[in-house]
């Protein structure tokens, strides 16, 4: 999640604690020993079938399999009240992919009940650390956490994300610095035989940014020295990342994740983090239920034109960030939950 300085560009900053009745677990198919294809029969691209030996088709690594279809997904960023987040999810007719956040600030414990009330009800995608945790984080550190939830839990996580929003300058002072962290993450799940995934923000122009190395693939081609063959590449998007707010378009998402195919060849690609950002983002204000349902509607709804663009690499995501706090933690007449679990169906 992003957080905006007080200069005007956005930057990431310390996450704001979630408060002790928080949890969010979404419920979701179990992905288990399935292909990871990534268009729907009813989608557009009706022929794309025929692509089932594409490399994002074949991965068969540790853990869980891929899934042969795309990823509807939503992102849990609390630990707490897992009960209740499944609940909420498992109402949704088709089954969902969690983005699990394994806080840094809560025991590994805290991390195997939430995977153990969730995998009945959903495929899960487990985010090894937050870009706004990394720079209080030494790549040893990471290394022995990652390992240790591989050890607990490994056999029931369908994907690792060991690298998220690394083109962030809140992630940490430099890429070395950053790609480094990321590599001890992607070292331990490839030993284990783990899928692993990376995220990078989408920016529209370097007015997004503070740093020159931000750019979105520029990063990503030095990146891929340091964690080359992942199985998905991903795009954070935050349309108040920049000031004034970005809003890309299908065909400039579409060409951002087309470029990260061209230096991942083998990976899947999709979209992985969207929301509403508010005052704990550093945002002047909270955004209002019609602003979020915009933000929803619009991103959830790209899929089709995306997918048209992309190919049969593009597995969806959209992971919204606030999924608890908008459809779980909040009173039944102000839950997104029907707006998301309508867009989560649709795709």
């Amino acid at each position: 999640m992003f957080a905006l300085l007080a200069a005007g560009t956005y930057n990431r900053g310390a996450r704001q604690p979630a408060p002790a009745s928080r949890g969010k677990v979404p419920a979701i198919p179990d992905l288990s020993r399935r292909r990871f294809l990534t268009i729907s029969a009813a989608a557009t691209l009706a022929g794309v079938a025929a692509v089932a030996t594409s490399a994002c088709a074949s991965h068969t690594r540790g853990g869980t399999e891929m899934p042969s279809r795309i990823l509807r997904g939503v992102t849990v960023d609390s630990l707490d009240d897992i009960e209740e987040t499944a609940a909420v999810l498992s109402s949704s007719a088709n089954r969902l992919t969690v983005r699990l956040i394994m806080d840094s600030e809560r025991p590994l414990e805290d991390c195997v009940r939430a995977v153990a009330a969730l995998k009945p009800h959903a495929d899960i995608m487990i985010q090894v650390i937050d870009s706004t945790d990394l720079p209080d984080r030494s790549a040893s550190w990471i290394a022995k956490r990652t390992r240790d939830a591989m050890d607990a839990f490994g056999d029931d996580i369908t994907l690792w994300e060991i690298g998220n929003e690394l083109n962030g300058s809140w992630a940490g002072s430099s890429p070395s610095q950053i790609n480094a962290k990321a590599r001890a993450a992607y070292d331990v799940v490839r030993a284990a035989g783990g899928r692993t995934a990376v995220t990078f923000n989408y920016w529209s122009s370097h007015d997004c940014y503070d740093q020159p190395w931000e750019a979105t693939l520029p990063y990503a081609r030095q990146a891929a020295a340091s964690v080359p063959d992942v199985d998905c590449v991903f795009l954070s998007v935050y349309e108040t990342a920049c000031s004034p707010a970005q809003h890309p378009s299908a065909e400039e998402l579409a060409s951002a994740l087309n470029g990260l195919g061209e230096i991942y060849p083998d990976a899947c690609l999709g979209i992985g983090e969207i929301g509403a950002q508010g005052v704990d983002d550093g945002l002047a204000s909270n955004p209002s239920m019609p602003e979020k349902e915009r933000l929803a509607t619009y991103y959830y709804g790209l899929h089709d034109d995306i997918a048209a663009q992309v190919g049969p690499r593009y597995v969806g995501g959209y992971f919204w960030w606030y999924f608890y706090e908008d459809a779980v933690d909040t009173p039944e007449e102000s839950s997104l939950w029907p707006t998301l679990d309508a867009l989560l169906n649709d795709l």
